[in-house]
Formats: C-alpha cells, structure tokens, sequence
C-alpha cells in the first residue's frame, strides 16, 4: 500500500502496523486525538494531511522524509522537531530510520491551532 485516504471519516484512533512502503497518507477530517508513534517506522511518507481533526500535540520527527505536512485546524499547542533523548525508544527509532532528516521538507501548514511558542531548529 503506498496510499491511505480516509479523509472525511469518524476516525478516532489509528493503528498502523506494516505499512512501510506508505507514501502518502490524509486522514484529515477526522476526530484523531494523538498520532500513533509507529508512523516513526513509515518512513517513506512524503505527505501526511492530518487536518481537522482534535491533535494537540505534532511530533514533527514523525515525519523527517516528508516533503508536505499538513497539520492545519487542530488544537495543537506543543511542535517538537526532535525527539526527547529521555525517550529512548523514539530517539532511537529516529536516528535509526531518518538518515536524511528533513531534506526534503518544502511544506508545512500549521495555520488554525493553539501554538504558543516554536522552536525550529536549523534545518536545511
């Protein structure tokens, strides 16, 4: 499978298991509260749309290959870049999987939530 589309659904959790070969993922306009952190291991995804729905918290690490990320209309307050070296499995995971991290990144639409305050860290 290289391309998930369940946009406009009822959504409230998503489970991913095996979907390494996912390049393309939209479950915009659903009810998702979190992120399932096995997206780290989706490591080819190139564009995630995770609009409208009720995230408050984007680990954006999750996605260090993707060129498009789209996280607009949600209640997120907390962006994080990198991950928590105190999370081992995470950090692990990250620096393991993401060889070139954020290189290709060109978009990201955060417009519509609750941040506060953002640290982007120096990415190319």
């Amino acid at each position: 499978l290289v391309e998930l589309i369940l946009s406009k659904n009822k959504i409230v959790k998503l489970d991913i298991k095996s979907l390494s070969n996912l390049e393309v993922i939209d479950l915009s306009t659903n009810h998702l509260n979190y992120l399932d952190p096995n997206l780290l291991q989706c490591s080819k995804l190139k564009k995630v749309n995770f609009s409208e729905n009720n995230l408050k918290e984007l680990k954006i690490f999750f996605f260090a290959n993707c060129s498009e990320i789209y996280v607009s209309k949600n209640k997120i307050t907390n962006v994080t870049f990198l991950p928590d070296k105190k999370d081992v499995n995470e950090f692990f995971l990250f620096n393991k999987i993401f060889k070139s991290k954020y290189e290709n990144l060109t978009h990201i639409d955060m417009h519509n939530n609750l941040i506060e305050k953002i640290d982007i860290p120096n990415i190319k």
